[in-house]
C-alpha cells in the first residue's frame, strides 16, 4: 500500500504489483455498463435482431469506455492528487490501516459514492457527480455513433 500511494502522490503509474486502482474500478465500471446496456429499457425504430443488437452494444461499450478511461484517471489518480499524498505520508505504528482507510473512505468513496440507504426506489443512485459524469459520457459516445451511422 505504501509503494501504490508514493507512485499516485508524484504522479507516476497508477499501479503496484496487483494494485491497479483506476483500472480496477474501470474494469469493473465497464463490465457493469456492458451489462446494462444488454438489456435496454426499448429501442427507437424497429427493433434489431439479435446480432445488430450485440453489434450496436458493443459499438455504445467500445465508444463509451473510450471516455470512462478519462474520467475514471481524473476521479482516480489526478484530483486526489493531494489525498494520495496524504496517505503516503502516514508514518508509525497501523500506518498500513490508516492509509488504506484514507484511499477507501477519502479517495474511493469520494469519486464513487454509495447511495444513502434509505433513498426511495434507489433515485439517489443517480443523483451523484458521478453518475452524471457518466450519463453524460454515454450522450457524448451516442452522439458520435449516430454521426457516423448518418
Amino acid at each position: 500500500m505504501k509503494a501504490l500511494t508514493r507512485r499516485l502522490a508524484e504522479g507516476h503509474t497508477d499501479e503496484y504489483r496487483d494494485l491497479r486502482p483506476a483500472a480496477s474500478l474501470r474494469t469493473a465500471l465497464e463490465y457493469a455498463l456492458y451489462r446494462a446496456l444488454q438489456h435496454p429499457a426499448g429501442w427507437s425504430g424497429a427493433e434489431p435482431d439479435a446480432d445488430e443488437q450485440e453489434v450496436i452494444v458493443g459499438e455504445i461499450a467500445g465508444a463509451l469506455t473510450k471516455r470512462l478511461v478519462t474520467l475514471v484517471d481524473r476521479l482516480i489518480t489526478e484530483d486526489p492528487r493531494p489525498v494520495w499524498t496524504r496517505a503516503y505520508e502516514e508514518r508509525g505504528k497501523g500506518s498500513t490501516v490508516r492509509r488504506a482507510r484514507t484511499v477507501i473512505e477519502d479517495i474511493y468513496e469520494r469519486a464513487v459514492p454509495l447511495p444513502p440507504r434509505d433513498s426511495p426506489g434507489g433515485a439517489a443512485l443517480y443523483d451523484t457527480p458521478f453518475a452524471h459524469a457518466v450519463h453524460k459520457a454515454f450522450e457524448e459516445a451516442t452522439k458520435d455513433l449516430a454521426r457516423t451511422i448518418n
